[in-house]
């Protein structure tokens, strides 16, 4: 919702701005002239329009309805809508805006309190084509808006939020304050669920001529809450989760905490710093998140299970992962990876194995029926200094699934990944199950006591 309401302010203002430096002497006196009511009426229906003007893009129509008070100290508005090609997305209702109208003429917009009794959100805005962020994308940075924005109070008595946004349906109070000046930012902002099973809490500031960021964000809910479902977490256990962080985002350190039901799942640090070659990312993120799993999932995590990572983010986009590794009781997962400009890699390793101690069976934490297995073992490689051929192996012993079994499972690949103008990607693959069974005889007897097969794949 700030970004909404400061999208308004924005807009407001800048077309205000704008047309008070028109050269007309008429203008700026229908403008500012608010001894009648009739004028008063002028400009409600005038702001109105230009402020629709303003906001509406290509994709994106902004309508404004029973807009008052033009440009004296307090202004309502009835409704304001946004709508794209699927109709409207967001729904403003009984809006206040309560500023400064001189301090425009400073290039400013300070605002002691903008309120709303309603913000609908059903959905989100459809995705445009140029949303994507571009290769050359040089960090973060805030705006660098031609005012200066200071909101003191920025309230809503009610948010309703709908399923597609965070897949479940929420209503909640929001209140807060934002300014946003210079390219230096602050923000607070406090989310309340109405039927008191949650909060979110937001206060960070960003400057982008020191790009020092602090930030603390925090996640509190009741068991079956937002998170909890999101997650899919068995028996939807209370979540109280935060990331914390002050420095600059050159040697920036977030500080990770996840505990579900008062007990402490996962804690660690995410870490990014600037390099002569671009920005590096690193993770070091552990703890016990069994107990958040099905019981039967809980002997694959133990009591223990470790993330860790080191990307490294160049300025022209190439992509770089020197590490990641993913270590539980029964899972270990190493690899490392180049990925060009182009989208393509320039090499990858990755070596997984699934596999007890004690050689008891394992069961995998898939959804659906109980998946057990003896051991899996996965080896990935491929490095374009050397040459254009990349191999796999991919290997499951003993599968058992009530609807199926197998005393092993086998995929075998092997292909080319051509970096050059051809970008061509081809893999052939063979396929074996030996003794598999699929609880229904007929089905057995036909396909006999192993199978096997080949396929070729071409991407271009």
């Amino acid at each position: 919702m700030r970004l909404i309401w400061s999208l308004i302010l924005v807009g407001f203002a800048t077309a205000a701005v704008a047309q008070v430096q028109d050269d007309s002497p008429g203008f700026f006196d229908r403008l500012f002239r608010t001894d009648n009511a009739d004028n008063n009426e002028d400009q409600g229906g005038f702001l109105e329009q230009l402020i629709e003007d303003q906001l509406s893009d290509a994709g994106r129509t902004v309508v404004i309805d029973g807009f008052e008070g033009a440009l004296s100290g307090r202004a309502t508005m009835d409704s304001l809508t946004i709508s794209d090609g699927d109709g409207v997305w967001l729904t403003v209702t009984d809006a206040v805006l309560d500023w400064n109208r001189g301090a425009l003429l400073r290039g400013q917009v300070e605002v002691a309190e903008i309120t709303a009794a309603e913000v609908l959100l059903p959905r989100g805005p459809l995705a445009s084509d140029d949303t994507a962020p571009t290769p050359e994308a040089s960090g973060f940075n805030l705006p660098e808006l031609p005012v200066s924005i200071n909101i003191a109070k920025l309230a809503a008595d009610r948010v309703f939020v709908g399923e597609p946004i965070i897949g479940a349906e929420i209503e909640a109070s929001v209140t807060g304050a934002i300014n946003l000046a210079d390219g230096e930012g602050t923000a607070q902002l406090d989310i309340v669920r109405l039927d008191g099973r949650g909060n979110f809490a937001l206060d960070g500031t960003y400057s982008n001529t020191s790009t020092n960021l602090a930030l603390d964000l925090s996640v509190t809910e009741e068991p079956d809450g937002v998170l909890a479902n999101l997650l899919d977490l068995p028996d939807r256990p209370s979540v109280d989760f935060q990331i914390t962080g002050d420095a600059p985002l050159d040697e920036f350190a977030a500080s990770v905490r996840l505990a579900t039901d008062g007990s402490e799942r996962l804690a660690g640090e995410i870490t990014t710093t600037k390099s002569t070659d671009g920005r590096r990312y690193t993770t070091d993120i552990s703890g016990d998140i069994a107990p958040v799993f099905a019981p039967d999932y809980r002997p694959f995590f133990g009591e223990q299970i470790d993330l860790d990572a080191d990307i490294l983010l160049q300025s022209d986009g190439e992509l770089t992962i020197d590490r990641f590794s993913i270590q539980s009781r029964v899972l270990a997962l190493d690899g490392s990876g180049r990925i060009g400009t182009d989208g393509l890699p320039r090499n990858f390793r990755l070596l997984g194995k699934i596999a007890a101690v004690d050689g008891q069976p394992v069961t995998l934490p898939l959804p659906g029926e109980v998946t057990q297995v003896d051991r899996v073992d996965l080896t990935l490689g491929f490095d374009a200094e050397t040459g254009d051929d990349w191999t796999g192996r991919f290997e499951i012993a003993h599968l058992v699934r009530p609807d199926f079994s197998a005393r092993s499972l086998t995929l075998e690949g092997a292909g080319q990944i051509v970096n050059q103008s051809t970008r061509q990607i081809t893999a052939n693959l063979d396929f074996e199950a030996a003794s598999p069974e699929f609880g229904a005889p007929k089905v057995a007897e036909a396909l006999g006591d192993d199978i096997k097969g080949a396929a070729r794949i071409d991407w271009i």
